[in-house]
């Protein structure tokens, strides 16, 4: 069974002008609209079991991208491990495009998590606004971090970024090269009592071949397939 990305109704209701589900079939993979009865507003791809929600979610992806149907690296990238067992992917852009977070919805799912993917595009240096706001959100006192913000304790996060610029367009500044962008992440991550794995990034995503793609991505895959199987046999 291919895998859907579940939205709510209520999300999209302005775009269509229809009261029940139905199928779209944008760029990246089929999404299906669910009713706005739905309990949660959130955006999740289920993977074997039948379609089924065993509630056991192992890799949680936050995606971050503001043209989601309109990406090709970041797309192929998802196109390729859309296949695993237990994840899920949370597409930010989608599920709130009026930046309306839900909370107790991303804690919920961060708290299934064993492995968080924080995957987007990088902006000027930096992340999206969307993906800003969510970390401010729902990485709150008291759940993520503080006195009694233990939830993300012991679990693992990758950066998964990629750019448009080449090694040349780091070494601006006073502190030049790309691994010092990952500092205010890692520190955020280590701040939740998060592990921090060696970030994963695809460059020159502007102007990368097919071939290219495909390769990068293959490497993205190995790296989900390769932390599944030393937590998870």
């Amino acid at each position: 069974m291919h895998p859907f990305l579940f939205l709510p109704q209520d999300a999209l209701c302005r775009l269509v002008n229809r009261s029940k589900p139905f199928l779209l079939h944008p760029r990246l993979i089929p999404l299906r609209i669910a009713p706005v009865s739905a309990p949660v507003n959130w955006l999740h791809s289920l993977h074997s079991h039948g379609g089924q929600d065993t509630g056991k979610i192992m890799i949680l992806i936050i995606y971050a991208h503001p043209y989601p149907h309109h990406s090709h690296a970041n797309r192929r990238m998802l196109e390729h491990v859309q296949g695993l067992d237990d994840i899920e992917v949370r597409s930010l852009y989608q599920l709130y495009p009026d930046f309306n977070i839900n909370v107790p919805a991303e804690q919920e799912a961060l708290a299934r998590a064993d492995l968080i993917v924080w995957q987007h595009p990088m902006q000027w240096y930096s992340v999206p606004p969307l993906f800003k706001l969510w970390i401010d959100k729902v990485l709150s006192h008291g759940w993520a971090y503080g006195k009694g913000g233990t939830a993300l304790r012991g679990k693992s996060v990758l950066w998964a970024v990629t750019t448009g610029g080449d090694k040349h367009h780091f070494d601006l500044g006073d502190h030049p090269g790309f691994d010092v962008l990952a500092q205010p992440l890692q520190a955020t991550a280590l701040y939740c009592g998060l592990n921090w794995l060696t970030p994963y990034a695809m460059h020159r995503t502007f102007v990368c071949d097919d071939e290219t793609l495909e390769g990068k991505a293959r490497e993205y895959l190995k790296r989900l397939t390769d932390w599944q199987e030393r937590h998870h046999g």
